[in-house]
């Protein structure tokens, strides 16, 4: 579904802008997501990975590819690290858990389109912990 909020830049089905800001759209298996995306050139997408009749990772995919001048926000309610890393993986410039979207994705879009990725706090956290715990795997010693 697309995000009708009028306090955040989101664009409207009908394709007006709510907010001069960066454009956002949010996708869902309603619209052929590809093709809507290459309409509209929005500056940024909020995909969902785990949507009836699409695979999230693939579309990311296939968005970074045909449009390089939109980013991909992924917003998911799974926070597994195996995620995360595809979605990464697959082009997305963030990675946002449905629990905090409210705090998170504005200030996801602003980081994102001026070139930064926007991983929210628990997602963050996460990979710090997997790393460190894959370091002290491997025998990484404090000297």
């Amino acid at each position: 579904q697309i995000d009708q909020r009028a306090d955040q830049p989101f664009a409207r089905p009908d394709h007006r802008r709510i907010d001069p800001r960066p454009q956002a759209v949010r996708l869902d298996r309603r619209f052929q997501a590809v093709n809507q995306v290459m309409q509209l050139l929005p500056d940024v997408v909020i995909m969902d990975i785990l949507i009836p009749d699409l695979n999230g990772f693939e579309v990311t995919y296939q968005i970074c590819q045909t449009c390089p001048g939109t980013r991909v926000v992924i917003l998911s309610m799974h926070a597994r690290l195996e995620h995360v890393v595809l979605a990464l993986l697959t082009g997305a410039s963030g990675y946002l858990l449905k629990e905090s979207a409210g705090t998170d994705v504005v200030s996801a879009i602003h980081t994102i389109v001026a070139g930064g990725r926007y991983l929210n706090r628990k997602i963050k956290d996460m990979l710090i912990d997997d790393f460190v715990w894959k370091c002290y795997a491997k025998g990484a010693q404090v000297r």
